[in-house]
């Protein structure tokens, strides 16, 4: 009995190995896109809320306003690609922040990009 249980292991594991070679497991890649500021979305926040890490969001020529008295807030991996040095302007407002130190105030702006 011992030959038997041993042929069928064999085919067994032929059959397994032929099944990985004809039957390739299914891998889902995931695709970065591209985000066009502002065709996709209007504001470049708004194309950083919906981006994904590898995203690259492009931002055609144009003046663009950050958020007001807040700061602009990428937490995720992207690209982001103005279509010209010179046309492609982005204003940011951070929020002002005072502080005292003995009665005297400094008076400083908080990080424009977070």
């Amino acid at each position: 009995m011992g030959t038997k249980s041993q042929s069928f292991a064999l085919v067994l594991v032929a059959l397994f190995l032929t099944s990985i070679v004809v039957l390739p497991p299914n891998t889902v890649k995931a695709q970065s896109k591209t985000i066009i500021v502002p065709d996709d979305f209007p504001s470049i926040q708004a194309a950083i809320g919906n981006a994904t890490n590898g995203d690259m969001i492009f931002v055609r020529k144009g003046n663009y306003d950050g958020p007001i008295n807040d700061t602009l807030k990428i937490d995720k991996a992207i690209s982001l690609i103005g279509e010209d040095a010179n046309s492609t302007i982005l204003n940011l407002y951070p929020a002002f922040d005072i502080t005292y130190q003995l009665f005297y105030p400094f008076y400083e702006y908080t990080d424009s990009i977070a």
